[in-house]
């Protein structure tokens, strides 16, 4: 029997915490992530410690916590919250403690609202699930029609050799069969750096960011 698409689940708070601190062990889904960080988003105005306002839907972060709680690297941090800001869903503002990540839609994504075109648009935001439960960026942002969410071949090569410790070689030689990928494998070949490297029976096997790139080792 399909499960469906319409109505809602009301979830405890302290169910979604425990879902939370179960998901610690492993690195954090983009859906889970993007989950995570709405259920911190502060439900009222509140002045925090450090005499910061953080208005009502805005969620008051240091990227190193998220770093921590997500597992993530970040790059991967970055390029999400990029997606995040090109759908339309989240504003990113810097302070001097961490940075204010405001919900532009937040009572249509709480499901306070009833207004059908508010939550319509905010559900396009929603990050969507690819094959294995992570999200990537959709069609447009995948093929590079705004930019900002492929990486660059300077953050994978400097992202490459942090994880898998290995003296940089061959780097004319990585970068051709870096820029012959398509915008897509791009996003893979730096997102699967860290699955491939813990695949290894040991790390010696590790390849040359070179062949890596050459093989396509991200394709799994």
């Amino acid at each position: 029997m399909s499960p469906g698409r319409k109505g809602r689940i009301m979830l405890p708070r302290n169910v979604l915490n425990a879902v939370f601190e179960m998901a610690r062990k492993h690195s954090f889904s983009e859906p889970l992530a993007f989950v995570y960080m709405l259920c911190k988003a502060n439900y009222a105005d509140a002045t925090v410690p450090d005499g910061t306002f953080v208005p009502r839907g805005v969620l008051y972060v240091s990227k190193t916590e998220l770093l921590c709680v997500f597992d993530w690297y970040r790059s991967k941090l970055d390029r999400f919250l990029t997606v995040l800001e090109q759908r339309g869903v989240l504003e990113q503002e810097r302070t001097s403690g961490g940075y204010l990540l405001r919900f532009v839609e937040y009572d249509a994504l709480c499901g306070m609202l009833e207004g059908r075109n508010c939550r319509r648009g905010a559900a396009a935001a929603l990050p969507s699930p690819a094959v294995g439960g992570e999200a990537l960026p959709d069609a447009a942002d995948a093929t590079g029609a705004e930019g900002a969410a492929v990486p660059a071949f300077e953050e994978f090569w400097e992202q490459y050799h942090y994880v898998v410790g290995r003296q940089p070689v061959d780097r004319y030689l990585a970068e051709r069969c870096w820029n012959a990928l398509t915008p897509a494998e791009r996003v893979m070949a730096v997102d699967a750096i860290e699955d491939y490297f813990f695949s290894l029976k040991e790390a010696g096997y590790a390849r040359t960011a070179h062949n890596y790139l050459r093989y396509k080792s991200f394709v799994r």
